[in-house]
């Protein structure tokens, strides 16, 4: 008799999955079942969210106040960036010109602390706004580049950077910075709409399918007993959740097989290697629970991984979209942005040279579509824009209230 799983876990999985369950037929993938078997835990999954949900990472992101400094051999942390004592009278002044409008004045200030702090990159980033704002608008990409020559993960400064160069007409280098800016901030607003503002005048167009799990998967251990939720919402994201959820509670809760995975013994904290290994667990879940699962049936491997495209034409378009991005190896990009860095994006600051490389790699070869005609999403048309056409703008910071032609300051 089996002590892990709660008794109604088949009566709930037949209301709940698209798929009928029979008899000796789990929900669940066997090796999460097995792991789940050899415990001395019980796991009760129920069929709604647990009341008491723990969160494996949230966090709110870091503005242009604070840099990335590399902290001993490899570690980054995110510090504090303060101008020395002597340029910040300067700085101040600056931004009390800028917000009167006294534009040249305002200038002056700015280059007087500069002069005295050149590595402050926020006196860079913020300075450019006033070329910006008066059309000289490759003095303020160069302004806005030497902020990034000092911390390359200031999303703000690629934005602007970004704006800079959509207004030069060089839309190329433009769709490259918006996308290092959704890169060190994957949530960046501003960021998204002026790409896919971006894309709609030139030849590509953006593609992003958010992985937000539903809350309450996983609930607080009491005693022996672990709660796993199943999601409520589209059923046929059922199956991709229940699984997700057990897999988070495993590797919360075996230090077993957590130290059998990372190659040591720690105590819990979020990896890569969990987000990766559950992310990939819900796209089979929800393949394996198609009415029509490619490979049904067969000997072979019937994974998403060995599915030529066609075997999904049925499947829902996020699901399609989601086994692309598996098929082509950019997983790991994928759970990088769109799930960790989604729900906390300094995450994406302090991620170490390789993290970086994936993330870029995901944005540039599955967000920016080109073959318009093929891909799962919305065509668009194809005409490139003349230099000489304005390009569409993020709507100005309604705080600053000042010029509408400078970028906001968020």
């Amino acid at each position: 008799m089996r002590k892990t799983l709660v008794v109604g876990l088949l009566a709930a999985s037949r209301a709940l999955f698209a798929v009928p369950v029979s008899q000796g037929e789990e929900p669940l993938p066997p090796k999460l079942l097995q792991i789940a078997n050899r415990s001395k835990l019980v796991y009760e999954i129920g069929s709604t969210p647990v009341k008491k949900p723990l969160s494996d990472v949230a966090c709110e992101g870091t503005s242009s106040g604070f840099r990335a400094a590399r902290a001993g051999s490899a570690k980054v942390e995110l510090v504090p960036w303060e101008p020395k004592p002597d340029a910040k009278p300067h700085f101040e002044e600056a931004e009390r010109l800028f917000g009167a409008k006294q534009m040249d004045e305002a200038l002056q200030a700015y280059d007087k602390g500069l002069a005295l702090d050149p590595e402050y990159g926020p006196g860079w980033l913020f300075s450019g706004d006033v070329p910006f704002g008066k059309g000289d608008h490759l003095e303020a990409l160069r302004r806005y580049r030497q902020a990034i020559a000092l911390d390359p993960t200031l999303a703000q400064a690629h934005r602007f950077a970004a704006h800079a160069l959509e207004r030069l007409g060089r839309y190329d280098e433009a769709r490259d910075e918006y996308l290092e800016a959704l890169l060190y901030r994957p949530g960046y607003k501003e960021a998204d709409q002026a790409l896919r503002a971006l894309a709609l005048q030139t030849d590509f167009w953006v593609r992003r399918v958010p992985f937000v799990p539903p809350a309450g998967l996983v609930g607080e251990r009491a005693g022996k007993n672990v709660p796993v939720g199943v999601a409520v919402g589209k059923e046929e994201e059922i199956p991709g959740w229940l699984t997700y959820a057990m897999c988070k509670a495993i590797w919360r809760n075996e230090d077993d097989y957590r130290a059998e995975r990372l190659g040591r013994r720690e105590p819990y904290r979020l990896t890569l290697d969990e987000e990766l290994e559950c992310t990939k667990a819900y796209f089979e879940a929800r393949v394996a629970a198609l009415p029509n699962p490619p490979g049904a049936g067969a000997e072979e491997d019937s994974s998403p991984t060995s599915m030529g495209g066609d075997s999904f034409a049925d499947a829902p378009k996020d699901l399609r979209t989601l086994i692309e991005i598996y098929q082509t190896g950019v997983l790991p990009g994928y759970v990088l942005v769109e799930g960790l860095g989604a729900r906390c994006p300094d995450i994406m600051r302090t991620l170490a040279p390789n993290g970086i490389e994936a993330a870029r790699r995901y944005l540039r070869e599955s967000v920016i579509v080109r073959d318009r005609g093929t891909k799962s999403g919305p065509p668009t048309s194809t005409a490139a824009p003349s230099p000489a056409t304005p390009t569409v703008s993020p709507p100005a910071d309604p705080s600053r209230g000042l010029l509408d032609a400078v970028p906001s300051r968020s």
